[in-house]
Protein backbone atom coordinates (compact mmCIF):
# COMPACT_ATOMS: atom_id res chain seq x y z
CA UNK A 1 0.00 0.00 0.00
CA UNK A 2 1.02 3.50 -0.97
CA UNK A 3 1.68 6.11 1.88
CA UNK A 4 -1.67 7.54 4.02
CA UNK A 5 -2.55 10.96 1.80
CA UNK A 6 -1.59 14.22 4.11
CA UNK A 7 -4.75 15.48 5.37
CA UNK A 8 -5.30 19.49 6.31
CA UNK A 9 -7.90 21.51 6.36
CA UNK A 10 -8.86 23.43 3.33
CA UNK A 11 -8.13 27.51 3.58
CA UNK A 12 -10.54 29.82 4.72
CA UNK A 13 -10.66 30.50 0.46
CA UNK A 14 -12.20 27.36 -0.29
CA UNK A 15 -14.22 26.60 2.60
CA UNK A 16 -17.61 24.46 2.00
CA UNK A 17 -19.81 27.65 2.23
CA UNK A 18 -17.71 29.00 -1.12
CA UNK A 19 -18.27 25.80 -3.14
CA UNK A 20 -21.42 25.91 -5.04
CA UNK A 21 -22.52 25.05 -8.22
CA UNK A 22 -19.88 25.97 -10.92
CA UNK A 23 -17.93 23.72 -9.37
CA UNK A 24 -16.50 21.57 -12.79
CA UNK A 25 -15.05 18.09 -12.99
CA UNK A 26 -13.54 16.70 -16.33
CA UNK A 27 -13.12 13.13 -16.72
CA UNK A 28 -11.75 10.92 -19.23
CA UNK A 29 -11.75 7.55 -17.94
CA UNK A 30 -10.26 4.32 -19.58
CA UNK A 31 -13.22 2.05 -20.74
CA UNK A 32 -15.82 4.38 -19.03
CA UNK A 33 -15.94 7.40 -20.87
CA UNK A 34 -14.99 8.73 -24.71
CA UNK A 35 -15.05 12.36 -24.74
CA UNK A 36 -17.67 12.72 -21.98
CA UNK A 37 -18.15 15.52 -19.17
CA UNK A 38 -18.90 15.29 -16.11
CA UNK A 39 -20.40 17.76 -14.22
CA UNK A 40 -20.41 17.49 -10.22
CA UNK A 41 -21.51 19.56 -7.43
CA UNK A 42 -18.72 19.24 -4.54
CA UNK A 43 -20.57 20.26 -1.18
CA UNK A 44 -18.20 19.93 1.77
CA UNK A 45 -16.74 18.82 4.30
CA UNK A 46 -16.50 15.10 3.84
CA UNK A 47 -18.23 12.47 5.97
CA UNK A 48 -16.10 12.85 8.45
CA UNK A 49 -17.85 15.92 10.08
CA UNK A 50 -15.56 18.91 11.08
CA UNK A 51 -12.88 17.17 9.21
CA UNK A 52 -12.58 19.22 6.28
CA UNK A 53 -10.47 17.38 3.99
CA UNK A 54 -12.88 15.99 1.23
CA UNK A 55 -15.60 16.44 -0.56
CA UNK A 56 -18.80 14.20 -1.61
CA UNK A 57 -19.90 13.87 -6.06
CA UNK A 58 -22.95 14.30 -5.53
CA UNK A 59 -24.31 14.60 -8.98
CA UNK A 60 -22.73 13.77 -12.65
CA UNK A 61 -23.54 13.86 -15.90
CA UNK A 62 -22.16 12.40 -19.51
CA UNK A 63 -22.76 14.44 -23.00
CA UNK A 64 -21.60 13.74 -26.42
CA UNK A 65 -20.38 10.51 -27.55
CA UNK A 66 -20.67 9.17 -23.96
CA UNK A 67 -24.98 9.10 -24.63
CA UNK A 68 -26.64 6.08 -24.79
CA UNK A 69 -28.57 4.97 -27.71
CA UNK A 70 -31.70 6.59 -26.86
CA UNK A 71 -30.10 9.76 -26.68
CA UNK A 72 -30.12 10.20 -23.32
CA UNK A 73 -27.41 11.45 -21.54
CA UNK A 74 -25.81 9.60 -18.30
CA UNK A 75 -27.05 10.46 -14.77
CA UNK A 76 -25.58 9.50 -11.41
CA UNK A 77 -26.87 11.56 -8.07
CA UNK A 78 -25.88 8.96 -5.28
CA UNK A 79 -22.53 10.09 -3.04
CA UNK A 80 -19.54 8.73 -4.79
CA UNK A 81 -16.44 9.45 -2.98
CA UNK A 82 -14.92 11.20 -0.38
CA UNK A 83 -11.78 12.83 -1.32
CA UNK A 84 -8.73 13.35 0.96
CA UNK A 85 -7.36 16.60 -0.50
CA UNK A 86 -4.12 18.45 0.54
CA UNK A 87 -4.07 22.03 -1.25
CA UNK A 88 -0.34 24.07 -1.61
CA UNK A 89 0.16 27.40 -2.65
CA UNK A 90 0.53 27.10 -6.05
CA UNK A 91 -0.21 23.48 -7.02
CA UNK A 92 -2.73 21.12 -5.59
CA UNK A 93 -2.44 17.33 -5.48
CA UNK A 94 -5.54 14.88 -4.90
CA UNK A 95 -5.32 11.53 -3.91
CA UNK A 96 -8.23 9.19 -4.63
CA UNK A 97 -9.06 5.65 -3.48
CA UNK A 98 -8.08 2.89 -5.64
CA UNK A 99 -11.73 2.46 -6.94
CA UNK A 100 -11.71 5.40 -7.86
CA UNK A 101 -8.96 6.69 -9.71
CA UNK A 102 -8.95 8.29 -13.19
CA UNK A 103 -6.46 8.11 -16.34
CA UNK A 104 -7.19 12.17 -17.05
CA UNK A 105 -9.13 14.19 -14.90
CA UNK A 106 -9.00 18.20 -14.27
CA UNK A 107 -10.87 20.10 -11.71
CA UNK A 108 -11.99 23.67 -12.04
CA UNK A 109 -13.44 25.47 -8.87
CA UNK A 110 -14.87 29.00 -8.96
CA UNK A 111 -14.43 29.25 -5.13
CA UNK A 112 -16.12 33.23 -4.38
CA UNK A 113 -14.20 34.32 -7.52
CA UNK A 114 -11.29 32.71 -7.19
CA UNK A 115 -10.30 29.95 -9.72
CA UNK A 116 -8.14 26.97 -9.21
CA UNK A 117 -7.10 24.82 -11.26
CA UNK A 118 -5.18 21.00 -10.56
CA UNK A 119 -4.36 18.24 -12.95
CA UNK A 120 -4.62 14.92 -11.85
CA UNK A 121 -3.01 12.28 -13.41
CA UNK A 122 -3.15 8.25 -11.98
CA UNK A 123 -3.75 4.66 -12.73
CA UNK A 124 -7.27 3.81 -14.33
CA UNK A 125 -9.47 1.67 -12.49
CA UNK A 126 -11.92 -0.88 -14.02
CA UNK A 127 -14.68 0.20 -11.05
CA UNK A 128 -15.26 3.65 -13.05
CA UNK A 129 -17.86 3.00 -15.04
CA UNK A 130 -19.16 0.71 -12.70
CA UNK A 131 -19.74 3.37 -9.90
CA UNK A 132 -20.39 5.89 -11.66
CA UNK A 133 -23.54 4.18 -13.28
CA UNK A 134 -22.25 4.77 -16.85
CA UNK A 135 -22.23 2.56 -19.97
CA UNK A 136 -18.77 1.46 -20.91
CA UNK A 137 -17.53 2.84 -24.19
CA UNK A 138 -14.27 1.56 -26.98
CA UNK A 139 -11.22 4.11 -27.28
CA UNK A 140 -11.91 2.83 -30.70
CA UNK A 141 -7.93 1.80 -30.83
CA UNK A 142 -7.24 5.51 -29.65
CA UNK A 143 -3.57 4.28 -28.93
CA UNK A 144 -3.26 2.87 -32.17
CA UNK A 145 -4.44 5.44 -33.87
CA UNK A 146 -2.37 8.46 -35.58
CA UNK A 147 -2.12 11.08 -32.77
CA UNK A 148 -1.66 14.83 -34.07
CA UNK A 149 1.20 16.98 -32.56
CA UNK A 150 1.30 20.43 -32.29
CA UNK A 151 4.85 22.11 -31.97
CA UNK A 152 4.79 24.36 -29.57
CA UNK A 153 4.80 28.40 -30.87
CA UNK A 154 7.89 28.95 -28.53
CA UNK A 155 10.30 27.23 -30.49
CA UNK A 156 11.33 24.81 -27.73
CA UNK A 157 11.11 21.86 -30.01
CA UNK A 158 8.34 20.33 -27.94
CA UNK A 159 5.04 18.56 -29.02
CA UNK A 160 1.57 17.94 -27.89
CA UNK A 161 0.14 15.02 -28.84
CA UNK A 162 -3.95 15.55 -29.03
CA UNK A 163 -6.78 13.37 -31.06
CA UNK A 164 -10.24 14.31 -32.03
CA UNK A 165 -11.81 11.78 -29.69
CA UNK A 166 -11.33 13.67 -27.48
CA UNK A 167 -11.66 17.38 -28.74
CA UNK A 168 -13.78 18.25 -25.60
CA UNK A 169 -10.30 18.51 -23.43
CA UNK A 170 -8.09 19.71 -25.78
CA UNK A 171 -7.65 23.03 -23.53
CA UNK A 172 -6.07 20.72 -21.11
CA UNK A 173 -2.94 19.55 -22.73
CA UNK A 174 -1.25 22.56 -22.97
CA UNK A 175 -1.44 26.49 -22.18
CA UNK A 176 -1.02 27.17 -26.11
CA UNK A 177 -4.22 25.41 -26.70
CA UNK A 178 -6.25 27.41 -23.63
CA UNK A 179 -8.79 28.99 -26.62
CA UNK A 180 -9.92 25.40 -27.15
CA UNK A 181 -11.84 25.40 -24.19
CA UNK A 182 -12.77 28.82 -23.67
CA UNK A 183 -12.99 30.48 -27.05
CA UNK A 184 -16.07 32.40 -27.78
CA UNK A 185 -16.29 31.68 -31.40
CA UNK A 186 -14.98 28.29 -31.75
CA UNK A 187 -15.91 26.21 -34.87
CA UNK A 188 -17.72 24.09 -35.98
CA UNK A 189 -21.17 24.86 -34.67
CA UNK A 190 -25.14 23.80 -35.47
CA UNK A 191 -26.36 26.09 -38.55
CA UNK A 192 -30.19 26.66 -38.54
CA UNK A 193 -32.20 26.59 -41.34
CA UNK A 194 -34.54 28.64 -39.52
CA UNK A 195 -31.95 30.99 -38.92
CA UNK A 196 -31.62 32.05 -42.73
CA UNK A 197 -28.66 32.56 -44.82
CA UNK A 198 -26.52 35.62 -45.51
CA UNK A 199 -28.14 38.23 -47.06
CA UNK A 200 -25.23 40.80 -46.02
CA UNK A 201 -21.62 39.44 -47.37
CA UNK A 202 -21.11 39.49 -51.02
CA UNK A 203 -18.64 36.71 -52.33
CA UNK A 204 -15.94 37.69 -55.43
CA UNK A 205 -13.87 34.89 -56.39
CA UNK A 206 -11.00 34.57 -58.70
CA UNK A 207 -10.33 30.90 -59.15
CA UNK A 208 -9.93 31.64 -62.88
CA UNK A 209 -6.41 30.41 -62.58
CA UNK A 210 -5.06 26.96 -62.89
CA UNK A 211 -2.62 25.79 -60.10
CA UNK A 212 -0.09 22.91 -59.58
CA UNK A 213 -0.35 21.16 -56.31
CA UNK A 214 0.50 17.93 -54.54
CA UNK A 215 -2.48 15.55 -53.72
CA UNK A 216 -0.98 13.97 -50.15
CA UNK A 217 -3.06 12.99 -46.33
CA UNK A 218 -3.44 15.08 -44.26
CA UNK A 219 -3.18 11.87 -41.65
CA UNK A 220 -6.78 12.10 -41.50
CA UNK A 221 -8.23 12.34 -44.78
CA UNK A 222 -7.23 13.67 -48.64
CA UNK A 223 -5.73 16.98 -48.85
CA UNK A 224 -3.76 19.15 -51.60
CA UNK A 225 -1.55 21.96 -50.75
CA UNK A 226 -0.98 24.33 -54.10
CA UNK A 227 2.40 25.70 -55.07
CA UNK A 228 3.67 28.93 -54.47
CA UNK A 229 6.89 30.92 -53.78
CA UNK A 230 7.74 30.61 -50.09
CA UNK A 231 6.15 33.33 -48.15
CA UNK A 232 4.29 34.60 -51.37
CA UNK A 233 0.94 34.13 -51.77
CA UNK A 234 -0.83 36.22 -54.03
CA UNK A 235 -0.30 34.76 -56.82
CA UNK A 236 -2.67 31.95 -55.35
CA UNK A 237 -6.55 32.09 -56.75
CA UNK A 238 -8.02 34.43 -54.48
CA UNK A 239 -11.20 35.41 -53.08
CA UNK A 240 -12.29 38.84 -51.94
CA UNK A 241 -15.18 39.63 -49.04
CA UNK A 242 -16.58 42.10 -46.43
CA UNK A 243 -16.37 41.11 -42.97
CA UNK A 244 -19.34 43.44 -42.33
CA UNK A 245 -21.04 45.46 -44.84
CA UNK A 246 -19.49 48.68 -45.62
CA UNK A 247 -16.05 47.51 -44.66
CA UNK A 248 -13.04 47.51 -47.29
CA UNK A 249 -13.40 44.46 -49.25
CA UNK A 250 -10.48 41.77 -47.84
CA UNK A 251 -9.10 39.91 -50.41
CA UNK A 252 -7.57 36.03 -49.41
CA UNK A 253 -5.55 33.63 -51.14
CA UNK A 254 -6.53 29.66 -51.51
CA UNK A 255 -3.78 27.43 -50.36
CA UNK A 256 -5.41 24.19 -50.44
CA UNK A 257 -7.99 21.85 -48.92
CA UNK A 258 -8.68 18.74 -47.16
CA UNK A 259 -11.39 16.66 -46.33
CA UNK A 260 -12.71 15.58 -42.72
CA UNK A 261 -14.96 12.73 -42.07
CA UNK A 262 -18.07 13.14 -40.56
CA UNK A 263 -18.64 16.86 -41.42
CA UNK A 264 -17.50 19.51 -38.77
CA UNK A 265 -20.12 21.16 -39.27
CA UNK A 266 -24.23 19.99 -38.38
CA UNK A 267 -27.44 21.79 -39.85
CA UNK A 268 -30.17 21.63 -37.76
CA UNK A 269 -28.07 18.57 -36.00
CA UNK A 270 -27.56 16.76 -39.02
CA UNK A 271 -24.00 15.75 -40.08
CA UNK A 272 -22.80 14.94 -43.70
CA UNK A 273 -20.77 11.94 -43.96
CA UNK A 274 -17.83 14.34 -45.21
CA UNK A 275 -16.96 17.98 -44.91
CA UNK A 276 -14.01 19.54 -47.49
CA UNK A 277 -12.33 23.07 -46.55
CA UNK A 278 -10.71 25.36 -48.73
CA UNK A 279 -8.29 27.03 -46.67
CA UNK A 280 -7.54 31.07 -47.31
CA UNK A 281 -4.54 33.07 -45.74
CA UNK A 282 -4.18 36.78 -45.92
CA UNK A 283 -0.95 38.33 -47.90
CA UNK A 284 1.08 37.21 -45.29
CA UNK A 285 -0.08 33.68 -44.75
CA UNK A 286 -1.95 33.88 -42.06
CA UNK A 287 -5.13 31.25 -42.10
CA UNK A 288 -8.36 33.65 -42.28
CA UNK A 289 -11.08 32.54 -43.87
CA UNK A 290 -12.60 29.00 -45.01
CA UNK A 291 -15.31 27.83 -47.24
CA UNK A 292 -16.92 24.87 -46.27
CA UNK A 293 -18.62 22.15 -48.46
CA UNK A 294 -20.55 19.50 -46.95
CA UNK A 295 -20.36 16.15 -48.76
CA UNK A 296 -23.04 13.36 -49.13
CA UNK A 297 -24.04 10.37 -51.46
CA UNK A 298 -26.38 11.47 -53.93
CA UNK A 299 -27.70 9.07 -56.77
CA UNK A 300 -25.93 5.88 -57.42
CA UNK A 301 -24.51 7.30 -60.73
CA UNK A 302 -24.19 10.48 -59.53
CA UNK A 303 -20.42 12.21 -60.18
CA UNK A 304 -18.77 15.00 -59.16
CA UNK A 305 -16.42 16.42 -61.85
CA UNK A 306 -14.29 18.06 -59.21
CA UNK A 307 -13.23 14.25 -57.49
CA UNK A 308 -12.96 13.29 -60.98
CA UNK A 309 -10.71 15.53 -61.93
CA UNK A 310 -8.07 14.13 -59.02
CA UNK A 311 -5.73 11.10 -59.19
CA UNK A 312 -6.63 8.31 -56.91
CA UNK A 313 -6.75 9.28 -53.29
CA UNK A 314 -3.67 8.69 -50.60
CA UNK A 315 -4.63 6.47 -47.44
CA UNK A 316 -4.32 8.08 -44.45
CA UNK A 317 -1.91 5.43 -43.51
CA UNK A 318 0.31 6.93 -45.90
CA UNK A 319 1.72 10.10 -45.04
CA UNK A 320 4.56 9.75 -47.11
CA UNK A 321 3.19 10.21 -50.48
CA UNK A 322 2.85 13.23 -52.92
CA UNK A 323 1.15 13.44 -55.92
CA UNK A 324 2.04 16.16 -58.50
CA UNK A 325 -1.35 17.62 -60.17
CA UNK A 326 -1.15 19.80 -63.00
CA UNK A 327 -3.22 22.19 -64.41
CA UNK A 328 -6.00 22.01 -61.21
CA UNK A 329 -8.96 23.94 -61.39
CA UNK A 330 -10.38 25.03 -57.55
CA UNK A 331 -13.44 26.44 -59.05
CA UNK A 332 -14.75 23.64 -60.68
CA UNK A 333 -16.45 22.57 -57.11
CA UNK A 334 -17.95 25.74 -56.92
CA UNK A 335 -20.56 25.30 -59.68
CA UNK A 336 -21.35 21.89 -58.10
CA UNK A 337 -22.76 23.97 -55.11
CA UNK A 338 -24.97 26.48 -56.83
CA UNK A 339 -21.33 29.03 -57.10
CA UNK A 340 -21.73 29.34 -53.42
CA UNK A 341 -24.75 31.95 -53.82
CA UNK A 342 -26.23 30.41 -50.88
CA UNK A 343 -24.19 30.36 -47.23
CA UNK A 344 -23.84 30.58 -43.86
CA UNK A 345 -21.24 32.54 -42.55
CA UNK A 346 -20.25 33.28 -38.90
CA UNK A 347 -16.59 34.58 -37.06
CA UNK A 348 -15.10 31.49 -35.81
CA UNK A 349 -11.92 29.64 -35.58
CA UNK A 350 -9.64 26.59 -36.21
CA UNK A 351 -11.29 23.34 -35.74
CA UNK A 352 -8.02 21.87 -34.35
CA UNK A 353 -5.50 23.03 -32.09
CA UNK A 354 -4.40 25.66 -31.05
CA UNK A 355 -8.21 26.20 -32.00
CA UNK A 356 -6.92 30.10 -32.86
CA UNK A 357 -9.97 32.74 -33.39
CA UNK A 358 -10.15 35.15 -36.22
CA UNK A 359 -11.46 32.77 -39.37
CA UNK A 360 -14.51 34.06 -41.06
CA UNK A 361 -16.63 30.89 -42.00
CA UNK A 362 -18.49 30.28 -45.13
CA UNK A 363 -20.67 27.02 -45.21
CA UNK A 364 -22.10 26.22 -48.77
CA UNK A 365 -25.77 25.94 -47.98
CA UNK A 366 -26.12 23.14 -50.92
CA UNK A 367 -24.57 19.99 -50.29
CA UNK A 368 -21.65 18.81 -52.68
CA UNK A 369 -23.58 15.29 -53.39
CA UNK A 370 -20.85 12.41 -54.54
CA UNK A 371 -20.82 9.38 -56.30
CA UNK A 372 -21.81 6.07 -54.35
CA UNK A 373 -18.02 5.10 -55.36
CA UNK A 374 -16.66 8.90 -54.33
CA UNK A 375 -18.09 8.76 -50.88
CA UNK A 376 -16.73 5.06 -50.33
CA UNK A 377 -13.32 6.15 -51.67
CA UNK A 378 -13.20 9.19 -49.27
CA UNK A 379 -14.40 7.44 -46.61
CA UNK A 380 -11.65 4.78 -47.35
CA UNK A 381 -8.86 6.75 -47.10
CA UNK A 382 -10.03 9.01 -43.86
CA UNK A 383 -10.16 8.26 -40.15
CA UNK A 384 -12.24 10.30 -37.93
CA UNK A 385 -11.53 13.91 -37.86
CA UNK A 386 -14.56 15.80 -36.47
CA UNK A 387 -14.46 17.98 -33.25
CA UNK A 388 -17.80 18.13 -31.51
CA UNK A 389 -20.06 21.14 -32.39
CA UNK A 390 -19.75 24.47 -29.88
CA UNK A 391 -21.94 26.14 -27.97
CA UNK A 392 -22.99 29.63 -30.69
CA UNK A 393 -21.87 32.88 -28.45
CA UNK A 394 -19.83 35.40 -30.02
CA UNK A 395 -19.91 33.87 -33.73
CA UNK A 396 -21.88 36.57 -35.06
CA UNK A 397 -23.90 34.11 -37.86
CA UNK A 398 -24.55 35.82 -40.73
CA UNK A 399 -23.95 39.68 -39.68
Amino acid sequence: MGPTPRREPLPSSLAATSLHDTTLLDVASAGATVGSSWRAIAKGPSREEGDGTGWRVLGCGCSGRARGAGGEGCRCGVDIVDWPVHVERQRSSFSMPMAMRFLHSRIAIDAGGGVMKAAILAAAAGLVGTVLGCPDHDFHGMQERLQKRMESPGGTGNSVKWVYEESNRWGYLADDFALCQMGTQQSPIDLRLSGGISHQHCLKFNYTNTVTGSLHNWGYGPSMNFDHPKGKYTCLPSMTFQEKPGAANETVYLTGWHIHAPADHTVEGHRSRAEMHFVHVDAKGKPRAVLAFRIDPGTCDSKSDFLLSLPELVHCKDLKTQKKVKNFMPKSVLAEVGWFHEFWTYKGSLTSPPCTEGIRWFVARNVLYVGDKQMQDILFHSKFASRETQEIWRHQVNV
